[in-house]
């Protein structure tokens, strides 16, 4: 079981656990006998739905992902494709309008 969170009354951390088995999260509070405290435990597996339930989901980091790293690392990749495309694809058209302007 994983401890979701704290609440000070039993009270709160029952309309919380009540309000996660309504979006079928199933959920129990637990007391905490050295502090008073009431808290709301899931089953591992069900921990991050119910952080998302109520609300306490962490923002996910912004680590930058592969991708970006490998846009990031090769900024010379589209000028050089872009150029290459063009010295191929300018003389192909030159030859073909020259050829069509010859009367072939």
């Amino acid at each position: 079981m994983t401890i979701i969170e704290q609440y000070p009354t039993a009270q709160a951390a029952q309309g919380q656990a009540a309000f996660l088995v309504e979006r079928g999260v199933g959920a129990t509070v637990e007391s905490d006998h050295d502090t008073g405290a009431f808290a709301i435990a899931v089953l591992d597996d069900d921990a991050e739905r119910a952080r998302e339930v109520l609300g306490l989901a962490e923002p996910e980091p912004e680590d930058p992902t592969q991708v970006e790293l490998i846009g990031a690392a090769r900024p010379w990749l589209v000028p050089v494709l872009l150029v290459g495309v063009a010295l191929f694809t300018i003389p192909i058209v030159s030859f073909l309008v020259a050829f069509k302007l010859s009367g072939g």
